[in-house]
């Protein structure tokens, strides 16, 4: 069987909320919002839950991560280390979203649940275990210093997260972000075959072909 891609868009910025399986298990990719959305998609599925993998460390990301707690999560050490250090938490919510945008017992929560057990760190080449596909983890910096995309070759499928969009790229006018490290990774990804689905954060899929031909894969990041 295939590579089977739901996904389900969440929250005030349109975040996009993917279930990816391989017929038997599922992963959740950047759970948003209300995770109990997701996890209930993934149990009437009849699927079974093998973790969630994340692509970056933004709130509107993982913010819905705590009803996985009973599952591994996913994601970068170096973003991992950003977002358990102090107040990183609180910043970005006052920050991204408006002072009260969570209180401080809910940045508690949060920062305590990605110092858990379940926490699992990754870097480049890490391969997702117990899937009978194989996705490959891509290290692509600049929206967040440990930015991820996760690559399913047989499925010529990519998750690109906030890094690479439908004509467009993630910011990088954000604490932590760097432009040269994101026109580095998306050079990087400009040399995937055409054919491959991008499916990122944010809006409509696209394909790698697509963006080098009239997205910013081709105009250099003019």
């Amino acid at each position: 069987m295939g590579l089977g891609i739901h996904n389900i868009v969440q929250g005030e910025l349109g975040n996009n909320c993917y279930v990816v399986s391989d017929g038997k298990g599922a992963y959740v990719i950047d759970p948003s919002y209300d995770g109990n959305v997701l996890k209930s998609y993934v149990a009437n599925s009849g699927l079974e839950l093998r973790g969630v993998l994340l692509t970056h460390f933004h709130l509107d990301h993982i913010d819905g991560a705590l009803p996985f707690g009973d599952c591994r999560i996913f994601i970068s050490k170096a973003d991992h280390d950003i977002l358990v250090s102090e107040r990183a938490i609180e910043f970005m919510s006052d920050k991204f979203f408006g002072s009260g945008h969570m209180s401080q017992d809910e940045c508690s929560r949060l920062r305590d649940f990605f110092t858990g057990s379940g926490i699992v760190t990754i870097g480049e080449g890490f391969i997702v275990p117990d899937f009978d596909l194989r996705i490959n983890t891509i290290m692509t910096p600049g929206h967040s210093p440990g930015s991820v995309c996760y690559y399913c070759e047989d499925a010529n499928a990519i998750f690109t997260g906030d890094t690479l969009f439908y004509h467009t790229y993630g910011r990088v006018d954000l604490p932590f972000s760097s432009r040269k490290s994101m026109m580095e990774s998306l050079d990087r990804l400009s040399d995937f075959p055409e054919e491959t689905a991008v499916y990122p954060g944010h809006g409509e899929a696209t394909t790698i072909g697509e963006e080098t031909e009239y997205g910013f894969l081709r105009r250099k990041y003019d």
